[in-house]
């Protein structure tokens, strides 16, 4: 009984208890503790117990140098992918700013297309096709559609006499005073040279046509400052009213100029498309 005792021990501590040791450090694994189990002493190097320590020891280094070569390859990527994903936000953000530039540049470019840069009034590009549109309005709605050409007079002295810088000043106080007469619903632009497009509707019966038209040519009643001197200028109005005057925007203009060359005739002053009909009715 005694030496079965003593096989039994020392079994156990040659064999038994290194096992169970190994075994509850294998049970006990875990990333943070990898370490202190490869530091694990054996009872003995030498003998199979010990081997199989070692084997496992070097198992574990293996493990752990796997596991940091895993690791510091996630950290690298990880900082590709930030980076990667800087130089993205980077180049959303310029190619943002790329739009927005080139919206700015276009409406630029609309603004400088529709806008007389002179006057700052609308300009012949935007003009026609807007008569255009309200055009089609009027027809839809059965209202009244007029449009009123302005040519000035004595416009061409003022430049000969005092340059060109004289006659853009001109112009320029003209057209904001005709501008400040106009109803919100008007559009005035300028066709080019001293040559003027309103674009009117709204009016209920066209014998409220003229009361706008004096207020337009009253604008010219007074003079306009010049380095000292005092300039005159008259201007000439030809007015045509849709439908009776014409149901195109072409032939609404080619009665508007026909009535302002008939008045600049007479000296300047305003006239409408149908009295002009009426007075070469008369007249033939």
């Amino acid at each position: 009984v005694v030496g079965l005792g003593l096989q039994q021990l020392v079994f156990w501590r040659t064999i038994g208890a290194p096992l169970a040791a190994l075994v509850r450090t294998a049970d006990n694994l875990r990333p943070d503790t990898m370490t202190e189990a490869m530091a694990a002493p054996s009872a003995r190097a030498d003998d199979d117990i010990g081997r199989l320590y070692g084997a496992f020891a070097r198992l574990m280094q293996r493990v752990v140098e796997a596991r940091q070569q895993l690791i510091d390859q996630n950290e690298h990527l990880d900082a590709m992918v930030r980076e990667r994903t800087r130089q993205l936000e980077r180049a959303n953000a310029e190619l943002a700013n790329d739009i927005l530039r080139r919206q700015e540049l276009e409406d630029e470019l609309r603004r400088i297309v529709n806008t007389d840069v002179l006057t700052g009034l609308a300009s012949r590009a935007f003009m026609l096709p807007y008569a255009e549109r309200r055009l089609q309005h009027a027809l839809r709605h059965d209202s009244i559609l007029g449009v009123a050409l302005l040519d000035f007079d004595g416009f061409k002295s003022i430049n000969d006499t005092y340059g060109h810088a004289a006659g853009d000043a001109v112009l320029r106080v003209m057209a904001a005073r005709l501008e400040s007469v106009c109803r919100k619903s008007d559009v005035l632009g300028r066709l080019g040279g001293d040559e003027f497009l309103l674009v009117f509707e709204g009016f209920e019966r066209p014998d409220q046509v003229p009361l706008m038209a004096t207020r337009l040519a009253a604008q010219f009643d007074e003079p306009i400052e010049f380095q000292g001197r005092r300039l005159h200028v008259g201007v000439s109005i030809g007015l045509a009213l849709h439908p009776t005057d014409g149901k195109t925007v072409a032939e609404l203009l080619a009665a508007a100029d026909a009535a302002m060359y008939a008045v600049k005739q007479r000296g300047g002053g305003f006239l409408q498309a149908g009295d002009l009909r009426a007075a070469t009715v008369l007249a033939g």
